[in-house]
């Protein structure tokens, strides 16, 4: 049995034994947005990483339950322990956050509403300048958080980019403006919040449901938001970003199906180098150059997009070799 092979196997019986309720369409794409760290961690002075952290901010919405959220302006901000909560596996947790890594390191949009911080910052002003940027005008500063959040997450969320095929709207005109002018009226509460070297941090929009928090995947408008982003990838891989489609129907190539619909083997793995002119046929970088290289199924895509996700969370060896990831596919399976 090949890698990708076995990879397909491990998607399928995590799979078999899971229960995603009304996520199960979706749920095979979400992704863990941190390492998980072992808690013992906590009671150990000298470890160097403790389990990572969620700063919540909960919005104040008109009608939590709309399609597109109109946001009056931040309730409250607090903190918890990621993938925290007593409810539910870590498969489900998981869930929660409806998180997927972004399509490139340039890319304007994001999944889900959640913004990696990264480890925290000990000093105060040290951690808001982080914040806000310096001289406290964080539309100038590009390398602030605030710009990066604005930029890079919160605001294809109201205005998606009128250049690409993508439509779907999840906030309402103004919200994005007024969730960033409560982030800097309380970038004092978001400094000390995010204050331990030792921990990596999330910052999460959500709802709230009197004392609970919502995550992402509680509120329909940000469900359909993932939703209306992965149907649109499948599309953008049908059509062809070249200048010609790929002819259909194509032959998976995992589970040599003929299939109307596909798409590529680099939208789960990076070394699926398909955009090295030296890796086609025809030393053409178009999508109908790819779909000759190696198409998989929707079918064989979701399998496999599982399956990566068991070996990233169970089966990954980042500590061995510095800098390089080695999945460690168990023999059963191969």
């Amino acid at each position: 049995m090949s890698f990708l092979e076995a990879v397909r196997a491990l998607g399928q019986m995590e799979l078999d034994r899971s229960d995603d309720g009304d996520l199960g369409d979706i749920a095979s794409f979400v992704q863990m947005p941190m390492d998980i760290i072992d808690p013992k961690n906590e009671q150990d002075v000298k470890a160097k990483r403790l389990p990572g952290m969620e700063i919540h901010v909960i919005l104040d919405v008109a009608d939590p339950f709309a399609p597109c959220l109109d946001v009056r302006g931040v309730t409250r901000i607090e903190s918890s322990h990621f993938l925290g909560g007593q409810d539910g596996n870590d498969r489900l947790k998981k869930l929660r956050y409806l998180y997927r890594n972004p399509s490139g390191s340039n890319a304007q949009w994001r999944w889900t509403p959640l913004y990696k911080l990264d480890k925290g910052i000990e000093k105060p002003q040290d951690a808001r300048q982080a914040l806000r940027g310096k001289g406290d005008d964080w539309r100038k500063d590009t390398g602030s958080h605030f710009y990066k959040l604005y930029k890079r997450t919160l605001l294809e969320f109201e205005q998606p980019d009128p250049k690409k095929s993508f439509r779907f709207t999840t906030l309402s005109p103004g919200s994005v403006e007024r969730i960033m002018e409560a982030l800097v009226e309380n970038v004092d509460r978001l400094a000390e919040l995010w204050s331990d070297r030792r921990r990596s941090y999330i910052l999460l929009f959500g709802l709230s449901d009197g004392d609970r928090f919502l995550y992402p995947a509680e509120v329909p408008a940000f469900r359909e938001h993932f939703r209306s982003r992965h149907s649109e990838s499948l599309r953008k891989a049908e059509k062809g970003r070249g200048k010609k489609s790929v002819p259909l129907p194509v032959t998976c190539g995992i589970c040599h199906k003929t299939k109307e619909s596909f798409t590529n083997l680099d939208q789960i793995f990076a070394f699926a180098t398909f955009d090295k002119k030296s890796f086609l046929p025809g030393v053409d970088d178009s999508d109908t150059s790819k779909g000759k290289v190696f198409p998989i199924c929707e079918d064989c895509y979701k399998l496999l997009s599982e399956g990566r996700n068991v070996i990233d969370e169970k089966f990954l060896d980042t500590s061995s070799i510095g800098g390089v990831r080695i999945y460690t596919v168990p023999e059963l399976i191969v």
